[in-house]
Parts: structure tokens; C-alpha cells; sequence
């Protein structure tokens, strides 16, 4: 199915207006549900862009009525799982999406969003799922 309007986006800084990476919503042939997704440039992570961004895209998402988007993050990348946690997403499953193998994917549900919680420190314990690809769900 196609979705008018998924695309991505430049992320410029508000000081200067320079480049600072992209973000926005991507939708593959045979993927479950698009997906939302954020790419910062190196020298300017922990700034909380990135998060900045996803939520943008996740407004956007809500406003083209998606009920359900994913992210799709290399199990590793502890930074992207950080944002989608922060964004509300739901650690969903192990999986092999597309040509990404054995990545973790996180389920947006519909909605408005809700406001991030302030920091705690914490992170929640995650369980790993079975190996599944999308065409055996």
C-alpha cells in the first residue's frame, strides 16, 4: 500500500540553518507498517535532535492517520533504541526486515503523542525475541 506524503526530511539547526542529518517516514514494498526513522550527523549527537526529529515525524505520521508505525534499529545502535524509547516505542521483536537482518524493531501505536518523561536513568529490561521474518508473522 502506498501512503501519500511519506518522505524525508532535511534537520537543520535552528542557530545557522546547517545541514544536521535527516528524518522522517520510509515505506518498503512488503514491509509491515512504514517506518519512521532519524540519521544525526556525528558531531552533533546528544543534543537531543533526534529525538526533536522523530517526534516530528511521528506528528506527521498521526496526521496522514497511520495506526501503525515501526522503527527498525540495529540491536547495537543504543542511541536510536534510546530515542524510539523515548518517542514511545515498544521494543516489539528480533526480526529480519528487508535486507536488515536480526534487527530490533519498535512499534508506534496511533495518536497523538505524549510528552517525554522526564530522564530517570533507567532503561527498561528488554527481552529478546525469536528470529522471525516479516513474511512468517
Amino acid at each position: 500500500m502506498a501512503y501519500p506524503g511519506i518522505q524525508h526530511w532535511a534537520v537543520e539547526l535552528r542557530e545557522d540553518g546547517s545541514f544536521a542529518g535527516r528524518a522522517g517516514l520510509y515505506h518498503a514494498v512488503g514491509w509491515p507498517a512504514p517506518e519512521v526513522n532519524w540519521s544525526i550527523r556525528p558531531d552533533l549527537r546528544s543534543r537531543g535532535l533526534a529525538t526533536e526529529a522523530g517526534a516530528a515525524a511521528l506528528e506527521f505520521a498521526a496526521t496522514l492517520g497511520l495506526e501503525r508505525v515501526i522503527a527498525v534499529i540495529h540491536p547495537e545502535n543504543a542511541a536510536s533504541i534510546r530515542v524510539a524509547e523515548k518517542l514511545g516505542g515498544l521494543f516489539t521483536e528480533i526480526a529480519t526486515v528487508g535486507a536488515w537482518v536480526d534487527y530490533a524493531v519498535h512499534s508506534f501505536s496511533a495518536g497523538p503523542r505524549r510528552p517525554l518523561p522526564a530522564p530517570t536513568g533507567e532503561r527498561p529490561a528488554r527481552e529478546r525475541a525469536g528470529r522471525q521474518r516479516w513474511s512468517d508473522l
